[in-house]
Formats: C-alpha cells, sequence, structure tokens
C-alpha cells in the first residue's frame, strides 16, 4: 500500500524529531560546558572566518540585538573576541579565540557520539537515503526563499 504521507506530514515528522534531538545535544553540550545556541554561533566564526556581528545576526535570522547579547557572553566567558574592522573604523568584526575553538573540539566528539546513538537505528543505506532526502529540502527551502 503506498504511504500517503502529506508534506505537512514530513514537517510534523521533522520537527518531532528536532524536539527530541535538540534536548539531547543541548544537554551532552553543555555537560561540556557549551550550548548548542553558543556553539553554533561559534561554529559559524570558525568556518565564516571574522564577521560583523550583523553578519551573524542575518546568518541566524535573529534580531542584532539579541544577538549582541550572545556575542557579550561568549566575549565575557573569553569564546570570541571583538576586533575593529580592517577597512572600516565603524566596524567591529568578531573573532573566535583559541578558548573558543578549544571548547568546539571539546564538544565535538559527545555530539557526534550523542548524534550517532540517535540515529543508529537507521540503516546506514537508508541514512543516506535521508540525507540527500534533507539537503533537497534545503536547497530548495532556499530557492523559494529568493523566488
Amino acid at each position: 500500500m503506498p504511504d500517503s504521507s502529506t508534506p505537512t506530514d514530513v514537517a510534523d515528522a521533522l520537527l518531532a524529531v528536532w524536539r527530541v534531538l535538540r534536548p539531547r545535544i543541548d544537554s551532552v553540550m553543555a555537560a561540556h560546558g557549551l550550548s548548542m545556541s553558543r556553539g553554533k554561533l561559534l561554529t559559524a566564526l570558525q568556518r565564516e572566518g571574522p564577521s560583523r556581528p550583523g553578519e551573524l545576526a542575518e546568518w541566524f535570522g535573529q534580531s542584532p540585538r539579541t544577538l549582541t547579547d550572545a556575542i557579550d557572553g561568549l566575549e565575557r566567558d573569553g569564546l570570541v573576541q571583538r576586533q575593529p574592522h580592517p577597512t572600516d573604523r565603524r566596524a567591529q568584526l568578531i573573532v573566535i579565540t583559541p578558548a573558543g575553538e578549544a571548547a568546539l573540539a571539546a564538544v565535538a566528539e559527545p555530539r557526534r557520539d550523542a548524534m550517532d546513538a540517535l540515529f543508529s537505528c537507521i540503516e546506514p543505506k537508508d541514512r543516506a537515503t535521508l540525507v540527500d532526502m534533507l539537503r533537497t529540502i534545503e536547497r530548495h527551502g532556499k530557492s523559494v526563499d529568493k523566488g
């Protein structure tokens, strides 16, 4: 019998998985000194390099004020620092520090282990198919947002 799942059913299932995944990953990361949201910000800085606060706010779809509070906390903990922009004296860049890099490294394995444990119930070939499908949805979502 063919599956009659609607796009809404798919979205509801993804949200249900997210509700299981998020607290699990956040708990594992917190046990190693870093929350999931702080880890996402540090990961973005690690991947993208020094960034303006406004760029980070746009990247995460948050208000600049919300992100300023997060950056203030990370700076207070020594995980990021503010530096003057090299060509725009009015702007600052947020830079991950060696302590921020170390914090990400400390949570990488426990985070991966928690995700592996959650998704181990799916056969490897099915996980590969799921990843392909999710990436297709992500690309489609980005093209819809632009259109």
